[in-house]
Parts: C-alpha cells; structure tokens; sequence
C-alpha cells in the first residue's frame, strides 16, 4: 500500500482546511465556516513533545541482511521533560519505537524509495522521547525477517536504546508483519518491561499471534477504508486470544466533515490517513497519534490503560464535537 511524505518540519503545522457553509448545518449567511479541531498542546496526548529530533546520521544506513534496504534511527534531544514518557529527553536510555511501512498503492512508487523525512508520526514519537527506528523493505517479496534485520541494525547504531521497553507500529502491509516482529523481538529479549503494537488498516496475515502476556495491542481502522475492509483488521485482532480484554483496543475512525460535499482532504477516514502527511488534521492527531500516545503510557507506566478516552476527535472551533471514534475490545 502507498505511502506518502514530505519534507521534514511539518511537526506543529496544522492543515488550514477551508471548507464551504453550504450544506454546514446551523451556519448563518455570510459567517465564516467554522475550523476542524486543531492539533494539542505540547505534551498532550495527539500533540507534539518538548525534544529535539535528531537523525543518529546525516545518511541512512543500509541494512545488512536486506540487499538495497536501509535504516534510518531518530534520537530524543534536549533537557526538557517528555510528560507522556517519563524521563528527560537526553536521558541515557529512552525506549524505542520501530516502525515500518506498507506496500505503495501508486505503482510509480517503489518501497526502496519510502524515507522516514516528513512522516509525522516519527517527528512526533520522538519528540515525546522515544528513540525511532524506521526500516524499509522491497515489495517483493515483502519479507517480515527483512524488517527485523533492520530493526536489530538500527539499535547498534545508539547506545541510548532500552530495549526492554518497545513498541512496533505498522501501517497496512507494515502491519501485517507486526506480530511476527513482535514475536521475534520477545525471542531476543526484548520489551521485556514495556511492549505495544500499533496496527494500522492492516490485513490478516493468516498465522497465530504469538505474544508475551503483558503485551498491549492497538489496532486502528478507517470506516470509509476501501483497500483493506475493516473486517480483515478485526479477524488479525481477534487472534491474539493470550492478551487480557484491558489491554487491548480495536479503534474505527470515522469521516468528520460537517456536512460537507464533497468531504475535504484530510477529513475523509480512508486507508491512507495515516500516512498522507498533506492531509494531516484531527483524523490524525487523534485517531492516529492521541492513540499510539495512549497506548505507550498505558505499557510505559500501566496507568491510564482502561482509562485513557479514545473516542474524542476533538471540537471544531464553533464548539460542536467532531465525529466520535468507535472502540471495543471485541470487534
């Protein structure tokens, strides 16, 4: 599935999106059409961090096991406090993410060419202080054991990483691999403390999930999603039978356009919302972002897991409450 990005530096930007009064319920003549929800505060959850972000290299290094493969590693900066982690921002270890990718929709688009520079969800992750290992693959084959050579790589290439607390996120065909990373990643000891995974429209890959106890697992889905049904994401949930009901949660994001038709960008709830950094709006800061933060509190500090609200989206700027997502833990 494609994934798009732009350059680095969008991290705080909001999309200005302009939408028509026509069709806004209760808008008067002439009145300026009111604004989607905008992005939180620093240190809120859905918002940015206070850190730095900081490539370990000027280049990507190539991934030893993976051909023309590279990894790309993403450090935490500065003295500040990262509330939704814990610590300091410089802090000798801080724990990892490891994210990867899904197939390219556009078939002008080859995997080798998806880059980490300008994907939001990275800026943002380690802005809150995480260290971010990003690995791309070839299509074909898109194999799972490729992406885990790169995140073994990429964790030499710091000495900061604590790999006793993780999380893998995947979006798509990155998420199909999810559990078999997860899987291999408790075979090498690692999120030993502290292990999530966030799986993103992702198909079923048609093996058990094998996961330790404590493992949290988020998966989110796009209700207007017509790549991979909503469905398919269900029955990959509902296999990892070993991981109690409080930990974890099946999200559907839904359209929040006020009326509007057609629905702008970035309020459409499609398969590509999660990696569409032009369209970036509430959809993500909320439906991706708030719940990957949620989440890795949740397996970081065990608090706020039955707690944390994923249901709000936000309130446009006439105070009406945007479309709120739907969460079980049973789809």
């Amino acid at each position: 599935m494609r994934v798009a990005f732009v350059m680095r530096g969008a991290l705080v930007a909001v999309l200005a999106v302009v939408v028509s009064s026509v069709g806004l319920p209760g808008a008067p003549a002439g009145a300026d059409p009111p604004t989607p929800p905008p992005l939180p505060g620093v240190n809120q959850p859905g918002g940015p961090g206070p850190c730095s972000v900081t490539p370990t290299s000027t280049t990507p290094a190539p991934n030893p096991l993976a051909g023309l493969a590279r990894v790309w590693v993403y450090e935490p900066g500065g003295s500040a406090a990262p509330t939704l982690t814990g610590g300091t921002c410089n802090d000798s270890q801080r724990p990892v993410l490891f994210v990867t990718h899904g197939f390219p929709y556009d078939p002008s688009i080859g995997c080798l060419d998806i880059t980490p520079n300008g994907f939001q969800l990275v800026d943002n992750m380690v802005s809150n202080g995480y260290i971010v290992v990003f690995a791309n693959y070839a299509c074909i084959p898109a194999a799972w054991w490729d992406v885990d050579a790169g995140f073994q790589h990429g964790v030499t290439m710091t000495s900061r990483e604590d790999v006793d607390r993780i999380g893998i996120w995947g979006h798509s065909w990155g998420g199909v691999m999810v559990s078999d990373l997860a899987k291999a990643a408790g075979d090498r000891g690692w999120g030993d403390d502290a292990m999530w995974l966030g799986i993103f429209a992702s198909l079923d890959p048609d093996n058990p999930a094998d996961l330790p106890d404590h493992a949290r697992v988020l998966a989110v889905v796009y209700q207007g999603d017509t790549i991979v049904a909503n469905a398919d994401s269900a029955v990959l949930f509902n296999k990892f039978t070993d991981i109690p009901a409080d930990h974890k949660r099946f999200v559907t994001v839904r359209s929040d356009c006020r009326g509007a038709n057609p629905c702008p960008p970035g309020q459409v709830a499609d398969h590509f919302t999660p990696s569409q950094p032009d369209e970036w709006s509430h959809l993500d800061y909320y439906g991706t972002v708030r719940n990957v933060h949620a989440f890795s509190t949740c397996a970081l500090t065990n608090t706020s897991c039955t707690t944390a609200n994923l249901t709000t989206m936000g309130t446009w700027s006439d105070g009406v409450a945007a479309t709120p997502a739907l969460v079980t833990s049973s789809p």
